[in-house]
C-alpha cells in the first residue's frame, strides 16, 4: 500500500492535540495497523513548494542508502551528506521492499527517523509503504510497489558540511529479504 497525502492548512497557537480514528469499511478479522504521519512547520515554504505540494518539485540532485533490515531494531542508515552547494532539502522518500522470500503471515511497515546535523530540523519521521501479510506460502520471491511517491517535506540547509542519517523502525519483526530505502532530494 501506497501512502496518500491529505493536505490541511490549520492554523496552529501551540499545544494543539490532534486525534485521529479509522473507519474500516468491511468487518476486518485480523488485527489492522495504521501508521500516520503530520508535517507541520512554523516558517512557510516558498511559493513554488507550496504550488506543487503534494507533488514534489524538480530536484538538481539527492542521494539514497538501503540495507537489509529484518528486526523491530531501531538502526542506523549510512549517513547522507549534503553537497554544500544544495540550498534547500525538498523531498524524502521511505521504501520498504520484500525483495526475498516471502513468509506468509507477515507484513511489513515501518517509518524512518531523521537525525540531522542541520539545527532545528529533527525529530522527523517518514512513513513508508506497506506490504500486507499473505494468507497461504507464496511462491517466488519479491512483492513490491509499481511507483512510490516522494514526500514532500522543506528546509533549507544552512551551508557547510551537513548530514542526514535515516534510521529504520518496523513495526513487525520479519524473517527474510527485507529492503529497506530511504532518499532526499534537494535543490
Amino acid at each position: 500500500m501506497v501512502p496518500d497525502m491529505i493536505p490541511v492548512d490549520w492554523p496552529a497557537a501551540g499545544n494543539e492535540a490532534i486525534t485521529f480514528a479509522t473507519a474500516p469499511t468491511v468487518a476486518a478479522t485480523t488485527g489492522i495497523s495504521t501508521i500516520l504521519g503530520i508535517m507541520y512547520c512554523d516558517v512557510l515554504p516558498p511559493a513554488d513548494w507550496c504550488g506543487q505540494f503534494p507533488l514534489e518539485l524538480m530536484a538538481k540532485g539527492g542521494y539514497v542508502v538501503d540495507a537489509q533490515q529484518l528486526s523491530i531494531a531501531r538502526t542506523a542508515l549510512a549517513a547522507i551528506n549534503i553537497p554544500t552547494w544544495a540550498s534547500e532539502i525538498i523531498a524524502a522518500r521511505g521504501v520498504a521492499l520484500k525483495a526475498g522470500a516471502i513468509t506468509a503471515g507477515q507484513s511489513v511497515q515501518a517509518y524512518f527517523e531523521i537525525t540531522s546535523t542541520i539545527p532545528d530540523v529533527t525529530p522527523m519521521k517518514i512513513v513508508t509503504n506497506s506490504e500486507g501479510a499473505t494468507l497461504g506460502t507464496p511462491v517466488g520471491t519479491g512483492q513490491y510497489n509499481d511507483a512510490m511517491p516522494w514526500t514532500p517535506i522543506y528546509f533549507q540547509n544552512p551551508g557547510g558540511t551537513q548530514t542526514l542519517t535515516p534510521y529504520v523502525d518496523l513495526v513487525a519483526a520479519v524473517s527474510t529479504g527485507n529492503e529497506v530505502l530511504f532518499g532526499v532530494e534537494w535543490r
